[in-house]
């Protein structure tokens, strides 16, 4: 297995228009690499090339097209009269060989990030519409590295804190989490609750990424990362109608909708977890590890306080709640996490929770005054 360092080459990036995506393909852009992205839609890809215009412009941003990871077919690229952008159809990413032919692209490509994980906490069979894209999702791109790609080294997948945190614990005051941690929900379990089919995914395809290397012992190796509620610009979207889950909690509470959820506890910035992709191609401590990449621990308090604290016309406008001003554990302390390797092995710095919060605020305005 190969632990060389890599830098400046050819990627290809799965999710690329999702949330982390996004920042994933601008971090990779800003570092001097080629990109290609795979999504769902050809119109996903106007939101990216807007963006980044001068990547799309020079080439060093293209993209293959996933219509629609729930139907069966075959990847078939196609060439795009623009010339910039190269196309190529992903139907199923379960389906086996789905990434076979975009990854035997003449250029070949250094490493792959694996973003793209379906998300669906009310499905209508957890089998087929969580667990088979998720597990599937992620072997079947892994095969098709080993059977078509020996230039890749490096595979670098999303998966999350659900896989790391035993949640059936609660808020386990004085406890710490790290890499070592694994959460105890099985498959059976998720079957049962659909929420718990999430977690049960993150963990399932996780653990069949690794299994993989033990069995397989491919020519590349792989890092995990496992990032918590993930905040920050949602430069993905350009209305407050289409914001993915963590960022519409924040926004409802904004709105004055909805008190905060007390179930997250973690964060990091999306461009933090961005940059951690593109530090762990690069690292070669990081082959074959797994990371917790988290910007440490807050109180939803946080949240109400800062929206007081820098919008406090609106929040009088919308009723906020004041909840417990200054008292960020009013009912005891909750568990931390341990972030020390991901520091020492990638170098990555986190942003403060405020400078998160300032900016996963000012886009959420900014989004507002276009609608």
């Amino acid at each position: 297995m190969s632990s060389a360092t890599i830098s400046k080459g050819r990627v290809l990036v799965t999710g690329i228009n999702g949330f982390i995506g996004v920042h994933v393909a601008r971090a990779l852009n800003e570092r001097g690499y080629t990109v290609m992205g795979a999504v769902r839609h050809e119109s996903k890809t106007v939101r990216l090339q807007r963006l980044l215009p001068q990547a799309v412009a020079s080439g060093s941003l293209t993209f293959g097209i996933v219509p629609d990871i729930a139907k069966p077919g075959a990847l078939l690229p196609q060439a795009v009269a623009s010339g910039s952008l190269t196309f190529g159809i992903v139907p199923d990413i379960a389906k086996p060989g789905a990434f076979d032919e975009i990854l035997s692209s003449e250029q070949p490509f250094d490493a792959v990030v694996h973003v793209g994980s379906p998300i669906s906490f009310a499905p209508e069979d957890v089998e087929r519409d969580v667990y088979q894209p998720a597990i599937e999702g992620t072997l079947g791109i892994l095969r098709s590295i080993k059977a078509c790609a020996p230039s890749v080294k490096r595979v670098i997948i999303t998966s999350s804190f659900v896989a790391v945190a035993d949640r059936s614990k609660g808020a386990r005051p004085g406890y710490v989490y790290s890499e070592e941690d694994w959460s105890p929900v099985t498959r059976e379990q998720g079957l049962e609750n659909m929420r718990m089919g999430y977690t049960a995914s993150k963990i399932l395809a996780e653990k069949a990424a690794w299994n993989f290397v033990e069995t397989e012992r491919p020519s590349f190796t792989i890092t995990t990362l496992c990032p918590p509620f993930v905040y920050g610009p949602a430069d993905q979207v350009t209305s407050v109608r289409d914001l993915n889950e963590s960022i519409a909690q924040i926004y409802a509470v904004f709105e004055g909708k909805t008190l905060m959820p007390i179930s997250g506890y973690v964060w990091v910035d999306v461009r933090d977890i961005a940059l951690a992709h593109v530090l762990a191609i690069e690292s070669t401590a990081a082959a074959g590890q797994r990371y917790l990449i988290a910007g440490g621990k807050y109180s939803p308090q946080q949240v109400i306080d800062f929206i007081w604290g820098n919008y406090a016309e609106r929040a009088k406008e919308k009723n906020i709640s004041k909840g417990t001003p200054g008292n960020l554990w009013p009912e005891g302390d909750v568990f931390d996490v341990d972030t020390t390797k991901s520091q020492r092995d990638l170098g990555l710095k986190y942003r403060p929770f405020e400078e998160c919060l300032s900016d996963t605020f000012s886009r959420i305005v900014e989004l507002e005054s276009e609608a």
